[in-house]
């Protein structure tokens, strides 16, 4: 797979952002291999405005068949959900129909995969 697009969805659980309200999402395209961040600077391919989202939360990374998010120790830090099983900042292959926690703010996660 040389390329997927990542899809967040707001949920209820957590802190509103003041960008996006409840079930709006934010999508970015993951290329093998490039790293996507996301977090509070604008300059992160999804921008989150929340009190408890640090300037950089995370990277998702796209490697071979998988999509990986990996924590990069901001202080609101992040958590993944996937099938009950919590990981506290995730260094992990990140599953769709997951919850990926920014900082107090919660995503389902949805990988969406070429054709």
């Amino acid at each position: 797979m040389m390329f997927a697009t990542l899809h967040l969805t707001l949920l209820a659980d957590g802190d509103r952002p003041a960008n996006l309200s409840i079930g709006e999402s934010r999508e970015a395209l993951l290329r093998l291999g490039r790293p996507i961040t996301i977090g509070g600077t604008p300059a992160a391919d999804i921008h989150i405005v929340a009190p408890s989202v640090g300037r950089r939360v995370v990277e998702v990374v796209l490697q071979s068949d998988d999509v990986w998010v990996l924590d990069l120790g901001s202080g609101g830090g992040s958590r993944l959900d996937s099938e009950g099983q919590i990981t506290d900042r995730p260094r992990c292959r990140l599953p769709s129909d997951s919850t990926l926690w920014i900082g107090r703010v919660a995503f389902r996660v949805e990988i969406r995969t070429p054709s």
